[in-house]
């Protein structure tokens, strides 16, 4: 967002492309910034995240284990059908 209007590009969002000059002027913004990333202000930041991504594992974990159990009764469904006896039919030539 910051360096965008000085970086060349086609399309927006996730289907923005860059082509090779755009290199440069990557090289360039790197050279410019400084290393690593900037330590969050104060505790509640930390915290802050640390809800937002606790809530989001939780709504991630309830998906798989629904997944989970839409498996469970997919797989039980097979296996008693497997159980059953099959019925083969020979018809004469």
């Amino acid at each position: 967002k910051l360096y965008g209007d000085r970086i060349p590009s086609e399309g927006t969002g996730r289907k923005r492309r860059y082509p090779e000059e755009a290199v440069a002027v990557f090289q360039e913004i790197r050279s410019g910034s400084r290393r690593g990333r900037r330590p969050a202000r104060g505790a509640t930041a930390g915290a802050r995240t640390a809800k937002g991504t606790d809530r989001a594992l939780a709504r991630r974990i309830e998906r798989i284990e629904s997944m989970q159990s839409e498996l469970s009764k997919q797989l039980d469904a097979v296996v008693k059908l497997l159980k059953k006896p099959l019925q083969v039919t020979i018809r004469p030539e």
